[in-house]
């Protein structure tokens, strides 16, 4: 397990680190810092991290825009934004980061950080075993609930599309993965519609997802899938 630590601060980049370890009892764990989300853009193409420990007001490429370059390559990783400036937690919501640590009580507010990034790590190892149908190919597929965009209704026939744009096929009623406990983050946004709220984000009566793709809600669903898009984000940000 790796972590990165973001900030032009080098007293944050000196004792944050120390105490993300404290908190952490993984026995593989490592934990690299960067002076610049430029540097670390750098790096990132070299090494795969699991977390970021994300300071926001930096010179040149701040934190948000950092987080809209990794959705822009399409790297889903999890946030923690560590900040001195309160006022700037209100806009990073539209980010959608994991937690937030001001920098003012580091020491408090680290520890339930790093356990919800440790969950989200652990639920994003979640996998599910699908066959596509015999006339298709009837490969064997063994996929990441999160790498899950949504599940699509089509005839007798259900589509699993993934954020990397394709696709697979089963033969089966998508009623058969409502009740499913690896798919409790998902949500009907219409008849056939199985959205995963982990990629979601809601605006009026469109869904946009991290591959640009945007999905219409219908009438009926709006208010329910708006409900459970702010409890899931409440549930999911400190």
């Amino acid at each position: 397990m790796r972590f990165a630590v973001i900030d032009d601060d080098n007293h944050i980049l000196t004792i944050l680190p120390e105490l993300i370890k404290a908190n952490v009892s993984e026995p593989d764990f490592d934990i690299s810092c960067f002076e610049s989300g430029k540097l670390y853009l750098e790096m990132q193409s070299l090494a795969h991290f699991d977390a970021l420990f994300l300071d926001i007001d930096m010179p040149e490429l701040n934190g948000f825009d950092l987080a809209v370059e990794l959705q822009n390559r399409k790297i889903n990783i999890p946030i923690v934004y560590v900040t001195g400036r309160d006022d700037l937690i209100i806009n990073a919501f539209r980010y959608r980061p994991i937690g937030f640590v001001r920098k003012h009580h580091i020491e408090s507010e680290l520890p339930f950080a790093i356990t919800s990034v440790l969950d989200m790590l652990k639920k994003d190892n979640t996998r599910i075993t699908i066959i596509e149908p015999k006339s298709l190919g009837g490969k064997t597929h063994s996929i990441l609930i999160n790498d899950i965009a949504y599940l699509k209704n089509v005839k007798h026939y259900v589509e699993f599309h993934m954020l990397n744009d394709t696709y697979h096929t089963v033969r089966e009623n998508i009623g058969n993965y409502l009740t499913k406990p690896e798919f409790s983050n998902f949500i009907m946004i219409d008849a056939g519609t199985f959205v995963n709220l982990e990629h979601m984000t809601v605006i009026k009566d469109t869904i946009h997802l991290p591959n640009n793709e945007m999905l219409y809600i219908s009438r009926r669903k709006v208010k329910s899938v708006l409900k459970a898009y702010l409890i899931y984000n409440k549930k999911e940000l400190i």
